[in-house]
């Protein structure tokens, strides 16, 4: 696998056994520095967080002196780096052999072997591992596996620094004649978390050394201006092989040099330019990276609520205030507000320009509805940051209609048959601050046929503290007790949906007069 963490840094007195027992291998690999850069590194460290789906306490980022900050890299799609035999994204860095890259980058060539062509490769990452040791190691790594065609030296540049490697003896390990690897930074011990801060900061005099603080990355290496452009929010794709800026010796390349080891010198592709052209020196500018860039503004609230207003008024304004926690200054662009709703929505004050390192700015939103509606709802986005814009969700509410019935029941005296009883009125009042709508009134019940009303409700708008009438009749079908129910449907709810009220009605029916005598002869 092309990065994979060892055991070499599970702890660190066993660490340094097995740099001691790695140093003096079969490989008779002497390792000379020459020409190290002056001091480099990261520079700056951000505060700590849970991630993971065991809360692993990690810097949320690291940062170079450029402004570039980089968070973990956690998405579970290769623009993140996926660690064999680990679940993808986030859910990989658990206990006990979780790995995440806040930056990665792998340089390749295929280079002569013995015999035969073999995969040669550079990696340069910032790595936090082992995420319950007691506490996570994070550190700085540059890796070297490079198989070559015969025991004799061979020196190789790279963006941060030279090394040259005296081979004495080849190994049967196809494509690590040359296997050397330098793990720096901050480690957990079994009786003491990783200071994080071990992580940043320049390599000692001579270089950083295996289980030492410090990184010699400064600044990370990006993508350079060729086209395709990086992902939003991401320093590249995760997959292609694209050339880079930001070595600080202006090497951005991954070269070789040594007794044949470029096994096609005339492929323009690794062909190191003159005068180190030939079959001695192999090359690539090309790098695969992976890295997720982090936030550099960020908004509190992350939603705006806003309370039942009337339709056709304004609310007061509630604020977002947005935070700048990088070390630059940074240009925050005008917001916009989009979404199903967005038109009753508005920016009513804008503090927010350049923004200064550690500063704050405000954003002032108002909410006017236009109409009654269950939810209405818009999303504010304010450009600037570098992982894409920020959102707020922005949500409000148009007060309910209440609906009140009056009186609670309808008695009527008795009634003659077949006679009509007297009118009697039900009160509809709309007691709440939104208009009622009455979509139906309507009799039901065992004896609805004995009832009747007419009424001014249906088909108007009742307004707030407004009333509408049913007037009804009772006209007994046969000489008894009789009862139905009146019932109104309204949108009397929160949520504007179908309500009815009922009122219970009674009356009893009484026989008919007898007919008057008939005449009687005189």
């Amino acid at each position: 696998m092309p990065y994979r963490l060892s055991s070499i840094v599970r702890a660190l007195p066993r660490a340094r056994r097995l740099l001691g027992a790695f140093l003096a291998a079969a490989l008779t690999l002497i390792l000379v520095p020459l020409g190290q850069p002056a001091a480099h590194a990261i520079t700056a460290m951000g505060p700590t967080a849970a991630f993971g789906p065991d809360n692993t306490v990690l810097p949320q980022w690291y940062g170079d002196g450029t402004g570039l900050r980089l968070q973990p890299c956690l998405v579970a799609t290769a623009v993140c780096f996926q660690v064999p035999n680990l679940p993808p994204g986030a859910a990989g860095f658990s206990s006990p052999s979780g790995e995440a890259f806040y930056w990665l980058a792998f340089g390749n060539l295929n280079t002569a072997g013995h015999p035969g062509t073999v995969a040669s490769q550079l990696t340069m990452g910032v790595e936090a591992a082992f995420p319950t040791f007691p506490a996570p190691s994070v550190f700085s790594r540059v890796r070297f596996r490079i198989g070559v065609p015969s025991t004799g030296t061979y020196t190789v540049t790279y963006p941060y620094g030279t090394k040259t490697f005296n081979v004495g003896t080849l190994t049967t390990n196809v494509g690590k004649d040359i296997n050397d690897t330098t793990d720096s930074g901050a480690f957990g011990t079994p009786t003491a978390p990783a200071n994080f801060a071990l992580a940043t900061g320049p390599c000692p005099a001579g270089g950083c050394v295996g289980a030492g603080a410090g990184s010699p990355f400064e600044p990370f290496l990006t993508w350079d201006a060729t086209l395709p452009a990086p992902p939003a929010g991401f320093l590249s794709d995760g997959v292609t092989p694209h050339a880079v800026t930001g070595s600080p010796t202006g090497n951005n390349v991954f070269r070789i040099e040594g007794t044949g080891i470029n096994p096609t010198p005339t492929d323009p592709a690794t062909a190191c330019p003159a005068p180190l052209a030939g079959p001695n020196c192999i090359q690539t500018n090309l790098f695969v990276m992976n890295a997720q860039l982090a936030p550099g503004l960020s908004q509190a609230p992350s939603s705006l609520a806003f309370a039942a207003q009337a339709v056709g008024t304004t609310s007061a304004a509630q604020t977002v205030t947005v935070t700048n926690s990088s070390a630059a200054a940074i240009t925050v662009g005008a917001p916009t507000i989009a979404g199903a709703n967005a038109a009753e929505f508005a920016v009513a004050t804008n503090t927010c320009a350049a923004v200064p390192a550690g500063g704050t700015c405000s954003i002032g939103v108002t909410f006017k509805p236009t109409a009654l509606a269950a939810t209405h709802a818009a999303s504010l986005s304010i450009p600037g940051d570098v992982t894409g814009p920020l959102t707020v969700a922005l949500s409000g509410a148009t007060p309910a209609p209440v609906a009140s019935v009056t009186p609670a029941t309808v008695t009527f005296p008795d009634t003659q048959m077949p006679f009509t009883s007297a009118f009697q009125t039900v009160t509809v009042k709309n007691t709440g601050n939104s208009p009622l709508h009455v979509s139906s009134v309507a009799l039901s019940g065992t004896n609805a046929a004995d009832f009747a009303q007419t009424n001014t409700c249906v088909g108007t708008a009742v307004g707030p503290v407004g009333t509408c009438t049913v007037s009804l009749t009772f006209k007994p079908g046969s000489a008894a007790a009789r009862s139905a129910s009146l019932v109104v449907t309204d949108d009397a709810s929160p949520t504007l949906a179908a309500t009815t009220q009922s009122v219970p009605l009674a009356g009893t029916g009484t026989p008919a007069p007898p007919p008057p005598p008939l005449p009687t002869a005189s």
